[in-house]
């Protein structure tokens, strides 16, 4: 049989494959959230999503990035909500997408995320988790690195809407085994068009009115260009743009 061709590339059949699975894997993750949350993804209640407030996610360069204040929370803009003495200790999961993405100093990564986060009054567990692709571009060192820095690795083999998939089904099983508790939730990705992709933004808007938070950020807010990190041992830059919480 012939294979189907794409311009000049031939369609992989193992990635379509790893993708078939994911696709199956996502649904099966959907149903149960349904099941348990009780809600259809794609169909919520317009007036509870209305409370959401999509971030746009953006690209800062080093002049558009800032150290992070060390005053009141009203003069720096924030991931997530001032929280209430009830909330304080709210879990973060932290999802990061390292496909093409190098981090050199995972460890100093890893510092900047937590200290971003604590510096905003919140001190539940903080969980980070790396997703990778295929395998035999990452070299091992790297992963054991990040393994060190208390950053555990996730390899989906396939391409990036198989990764996505896969992703997508590790946050629903996040919020299954907390809901109906709230928790924080940090995509660091430098996808800029990751919220156009409607499994995601369906996701965040349905989890988003049911008290779990969202922040979308890209990899420079917590690991800057090596050209911004030399004039501080611990840089956090926090863009410059205002976020808005409703309700």
């Amino acid at each position: 049989m012939e294979k189907t061709i794409s311009g000049d590339k031939r369609e992989n059949p193992t990635q379509s494959r790893k993708q078939i699975s994911s696709e199956i894997a996502f649904s099966i993750a959907k149903n149960r959230l349904h099941s348990k949350l009780g809600f259809e993804l794609g169909n919520i209640d317009l007036l509870s999503a209305a409370k959401f407030s999509t971030k746009r996610l953006l690209l800062f360069s080093c002049s558009q990035s800032r150290t992070m204040s060390t005053g009141t929370d009203e003069t720096m803009d924030r991931l997530f909500p001032k929280p209430q003495r009830k909330e304080m200790l709210r879990s973060t999961y932290v999802m990061f997408d390292a496909e093409d993405f190098s981090i050199p100093d995972p460890l100093l990564f890893k510092k900047n995320i937590v200290t971003a986060i604590e510096k905003e009054g919140y001190r539940g567990r903080i969980k980070i988790n790396g997703y990778f692709g295929l395998k035999i571009t990452i070299p091992q060192d790297l992963l054991d690195q990040y393994l060190e820095a208390g950053i555990y690795s996730k390899i989906f083999e396939g391409d990036r809407v198989a990764r996505m998939n896969m992703m997508l089904v590790e946050l629903l099983f996040w919020a299954m085994s907390h809901y109906p508790a709230g928790t924080n939730v940090l995509i660091i990705t430098k996808n800029q068009k990751i919220l156009e992709e409607h499994k995601v933004r369906d996701i965040i808007e349905a989890l988003a009115v049911r008290d779990f938070y969202f922040a979308i950020e890209h990899p420079d807010t917590f690991y800057p260009p090596a050209a911004c990190a030399e004039s501080s041992e611990l840089f956090i830059p926090i863009a410059t743009r205002k976020r808005t919480f409703d309700g």
